[in-house]
């Protein structure tokens, strides 16, 4: 959730979206009118294409069918342009298993038959110091109250001044400028950060004594394996 939420142009975030088992209208044909009318195959009849075994609620043959499910469904707008983005998430080890790799397959296939990018994220997708700002900082970001963009574009502006100093003079400086709470001077941060007004040194350590670094937009995209579509997915 984390990294998918910091993803430019990223308006919905669906969990544990449920994959049909029976053909249907594909799913971009909400969002796209080319796409109407168009039908794309369910899980059963790709899992018979593929020789593999689908899912069911039991072990017994005559249990129901089970319903499979993508992690993430992302909804990327940017400009006229609507995309959705399916993502799996999984820990590296779970790959080593035949069965779990057979599924990942049939679920790929699923959004390849859309045209709907598919991402395999485990940790060997970003780096370990990252993945850990991530998870510390994501209370701060994704906060319920939408911070107003012209108050996050000026937290953008304290760029040059808070960089290179401490994490602790970073927020002193914006809760001086906002008048508010480090508390508040937190949420204000992280939410540009989040935001990508703010681009900043993930791999930084999360105590008051750590140098916070602005860097290009582009690096900060970089660290991100779902805004620069990196997957963990070898066929």
């Amino acid at each position: 959730m984390g990294f998918s939420a910091m993803v430019p142009g990223v308006v919905d975030i669906r969990e544990q979206f449920p994959l049909s088992l029976s053909p249907h209208p594909r799913e971009l044909s909400l969002v796209n009118r080319e796409e109407f009318g168009r039908i794309a195959p369910g899980t059963l009849e790709l899992a018979e294409s593929l020789g593999i075994r689908h899912p069911r609620l039991g072990a017994v043959k005559n249990e129901d069918w089970w319903v499979m499910s993508t992690d993430l469904l992302l909804t990327i707008t940017q400009g006229s342009l609507t995309q959705l983005v399916a993502i799996s998430v999984k820990y590296d080890n779970e790959l080593a298993r035949g069965r779990t790799r057979e599924l990942l397959q049939l679920e790929r296939e699923y959004w390849r038959c859309q045209g709907v990018p598919w991402l395999l994220i485990t940790p060997s997708t970003y780096a370990p110091e990252v993945g850990a700002t991530v998870r510390h900082a994501l209370p701060w970001a994704l906060v319920p109250e939408v911070v107003p963009n012209p108050v996050l574009e000026g937290v953008a502006e304290l760029g040059a001044k808070v960089h290179g100093g401490t994490f602790d003079r970073a927020l002193s400086s914006i809760s001086t400028v906002f008048n508010c709470t480090r508390s508040d001077a937190q949420f204000l941060l992280w939410g540009a950060v989040w935001a990508g007004v703010l681009p900043v040194d993930l791999c930084m350590r999360m105590d008051p004594n750590a140098i916070v670094r602005v860097i290009p937009s582009a690096d900060f995209l970089s660290m991100n394996p779902v805004a620069s579509r990196r997957s963990a997915w070898q066929a």
